[in-house]
C-alpha cells in the first residue's frame, strides 16, 4: 500500500471514529451530564423534601428518606387545588402529614425516579404543543425541577420538584 492510500485510510478510520463518538455523546443531554455529576458524589442515602403537583387538581408536600435507591419513610400532606381532590396518596385527609407505607411510595418521588422520568421527557422535547422544563442542581447534579405541559390538553400538566435535598453519612439513613 502506497504512502498517500495508507495516510487516505488512517484518516477515513480517524473520521470514523470521531462520528461514533460525536453520536454517542448526544445521547446523554443535559440530563445525561446531571445524572453523571449525582453518580459521580457517590450519594447512598438522602433526605429529601419534595413537591409534587398535577395541574390545578392538587399539590402534594412529601417528605421521605431514601437509602441505595429504596424509599425508607414518607409522609404526604396533600393540598387540593381549586379544581380539585387529593385522593391519590392520603385517602381524603388535607392539609396534614400522612404517613405513607414506604412500599406504597413511588418510585418517581426518588432521585434515580426522577432522573427515568426526565430521560424520557428529554426525547419528547420539542415535539408541537409540548413544553418540558428540567432543572438540575448544579454541584450533585440531582433534578431539582422537572415539569411537562401538553398545551393541546387542558389541565394535564404535572411535574416534581425537590425543594430541600440533605444527603446523609453512611449507616445513617433509618
Amino acid at each position: 500500500m502506497t504512502h498517500a492510500a495508507e495516510t487516505i485510510r488512517r484518516s477515513i478510520f480517524l473520521v470514523f471514529v470521531l462520528i461514533v463518538l460525536a453520536l454517542a455523546s448526544c445521547g446523554s443531554g443535559p440530563v445525561g451530564h446531571a445524572e453523571a455529576r449525582w453518580q459521580s458524589a457517590g450519594v447512598e442515602a438522602y433526605r429529601l423534601r419534595l413537591r409534587e403537583f398535577q395541574s390545578v387538581w392538587c399539590v402534594c408536600d412529601v417528605d421521605l428518606e431514601v437509602q441505595a435507591d429504596r424509599i425508607l419513610s414518607a409522609t404526604v400532606t396533600a393540598r387540593p387545588g381549586p379544581a380539585g381532590d387529593c385522593l391519590q396518596y392520603t385517602q381524603g385527609v388535607f392539609d396534614s402529614p400522612v404517613p405513607l407505607p414506604a412500599d406504597e411510595a413511588p418510585a418517581h418521588w426518588t432521585v434515580s425516579g426522577m432522573f427515568e422520568i426526565a430521560r424520557e421527557w428529554q426525547e419528547q422535547a420539542g415535539q408541537k404543543g409540548l413544553r418540558i422544563e428540567l432543572e438540575f442542581d448544579p454541584q450533585l447534579g440531582y433534578p431539582q425541577r422537572i415539569y411537562r405541559d401538553d398545551e393541546t390538553v387542558v389541565d394535564e400538566d404535572w411535574g416534581l420538584s425537590i425543594t430541600a435535598l440533605e444527603v446523609l453519612p453512611r449507616g445513617e439513613a433509618q
